[in-house]
């Protein structure tokens, strides 16, 4: 039987980021990790009003939780590459209605080429998934693309996960989807530095 993931804050060693499920699922510990400044307290608060930002297509919103220092990368499968696409606030702010096509990756399977204008990615690997049918996610997905999140990010970060469960049983399981939100805090506040996007994979 596969066991889901706790709600509240895991640590898995002093070397991997802090995973955040968000699912309230009863639990004997809570750790939360926690800041005073607006405008939200928590890393798993500002990684949900980010992405519903997203979701409103408010990039505007969704910039002013980048770190104008850096960028945020974004991975269209679980394995985050150091030649993924990372946007700076200032291109975040009007992405909705940039026509620039950029180059993502590679669609799994078919190895064609993923380019598209950040409106079509968007719908197709961040917003694809449903906030309100989210749950704990199963300690074993299936998937077969390497999660190397922890490694790449590196201990400082803390990773957001909204899971989203199979739906059509036609499918056997294979249409799961995954975002997961990289947070990085800096002083008092905290930023999206990451936006990974896994599903089932070849």
């Amino acid at each position: 039987m596969m066991r889901a993931l706790p709600f509240s804050l895991l640590v898995a060693c002093a070397h991997e980021p802090q995973i955040v499920s968000i699912a309230p699922l009863p639990t004997t510990q809570h750790v939360e990790v926690t800041a005073s400044a607006l405008p939200c307290a928590t890393s798993r608060d500002c990684a949900l009003t980010a992405i519903k930002a997203l979701m409103r297509r408010d990039s505007a919103e969704f910039a002013s939780y980048v770190d104008p220092r850096t960028c945020v990368r974004f991975s269209p499968y679980s394995y985050v590459d150091a030649s993924d696409v990372c946007l700076r606030a200032g291109k975040l702010r009007d992405a909705f209605a940039d026509p620039q096509v950029r180059h993502w990756g590679s669609y799994d399977g078919s190895g064609e080429p993923i380019d598209l204008t950040f409106e079509e990615y968007a719908a197709r690997f961040v917003v694809d998934i449903d906030i309100a049918k989210t749950t704990a996610r199963p300690e074993t997905l299936g998937e077969n693309t390497v999660d190397n999140a922890s490694t790449f990010y590196g201990p400082d970060a803390t990773i957001i996960e909204l899971y989203t469960p199979p739906s059509d049983p036609k499918l056997g399981g294979m249409d799961w989807r995954s975002l997961r939100i990289v947070m990085e805090r800096d002083n008092q506040r905290y930023y999206v530095v990451g936006i990974i996007h896994a599903e089932w994979t070849i």
